[in-house]
């Protein structure tokens, strides 16, 4: 089948997907926001952050919407970029920012295990 054609998403597809939303707006907000933070993230990394929030928005929504399985891809690929993005966090000195990537980083395991997870009936819609 082609990976452009419409799904039924299941149930845990559709929490995957909402997570990747959420994710993707938060790390917009936040991304805005340590653009001026002098204890934030580099200026490259905040706009990584950005941008990769920003595709993960409008792919889940597309994705969403239309039942896109190349959308939600897209979306899930963006969503583990930026996870690869809070690593550098483990190395800095407060302990505020470990927890803080820890957390990101177990929220991406989640949606994108879920919004990749194969719906039981692979039927086009």
């Amino acid at each position: 089948m082609s990976a452009d054609m419409a799904y039924a998403w299941s149930k845990p597809n559709r929490i995957g997907i909402a997570l990747t939303e959420l994710l993707g707006l938060l790390n917009v907000a936040l991304g805005l926001t340590f653009r001026n933070a002098p204890d934030g993230p580099p200026h490259g990394i905040a706009v990584s952050i950005v941008v990769l929030g920003a595709v993960m928005v409008v792919a889940g929504g597309v994705a969403w919407f239309s039942g896109s399985r190349l959308a939600a891809t897209i979306a899930s690929v963006a969503n583990i970029l930026q996870g690869i993005t809070t690593l550098p966090a483990f190395l800095a000195a407060a302990l505020v920012w470990k927890v803080v990537a820890a957390g990101i980083l177990a929220w991406t395991v989640i949606s994108v295990a879920l919004t990749l997870k194969k719906p039981r009936d692979e039927t086009p819609v």
